[in-house]
């Protein structure tokens, strides 16, 4: 994913358009031939961005995905397990709900975009269109459970078991899970909510 690109979109939705916000393509790279890498929100709603041999690729394609949801009206929730290359631009962003890099709030941040899907998913399905659309973005997936455990905060089997949760039936009420990270090891993360994402870049 060399020369990544990013797509100017400037126009912001009104409170009252909504549902009209969901971007029709994310360009978050270029392949080898130069062609834009693209992903359809609408369809891909579980993205994960993995990294080649520098590592620094999927995160810029990361912060290329959450600028273009900003720009759309998204609501935007993060958490990094870096603090460094890009993890460091999201914090002060308009649209920006909470972002963090501390590992101390992740479940903070995870948990409200986990109330928010169980509070919509109490509603009717036929809602779900009007609803802004969410995104949960988080950087370095693959690190993410070791600085938990490294940090002493606890508290990961929660985060990981409302993560599954919100992949699993966030689409259903636009909200999104963004990861970027290298190959995740097997005991990182749950392996059925990797399954649900969809995966650009590196080959694993």
């Amino acid at each position: 994913m060399d020369g990544l690109l990013f797509q100017d979109i400037t126009a912001r939705p009104s409170e009252a358009d909504a549902a009209a916000a969901y971007p029709q393509h994310i360009v978050v790279g270029t392949d080898e031939h130069g062609d834009n890498i693209v992903v359809r929100p609408t369809t891909t709603p579980r993205r994960f961005y993995v990294a080649g041999d520098d590592g620094h690729a999927a995160t810029a394609a990361l912060v290329r995905d959450v600028n273009q949801c900003l720009a759309q009206g998204y609501d935007v929730y993060f958490i990094g397990a870096k603090t460094t290359f890009g993890n460091d631009q999201l914090h002060a962003l308009a649209g920006v709900v909470d972002a963090t890099t501390d590992p101390a709030a992740f479940s903070r941040v995870v948990s409200r975009v986990h109330g928010v899907v169980r509070e919509r998913c109490t509603r009717h399905t036929a809602n779900a269109a009007t609803e802004r659309p969410v995104v949960l973005a988080v950087d370095n997936i693959d690190a993410l459970r070791r600085v938990v455990d490294e940090s002493g905060v606890g508290g990961w089997d929660e985060l990981d078991a409302q993560l599954f949760d919100i992949a699993s039936t966030g689409r259903a009420c636009r909200v999104h899970l963004v990861f970027a990270g290298r190959n995740v090891p097997a005991d990182a993360l749950d392996p059925d909510t990797l399954k649900l994402f969809d995966r650009f870049g590196a080959a694993e």
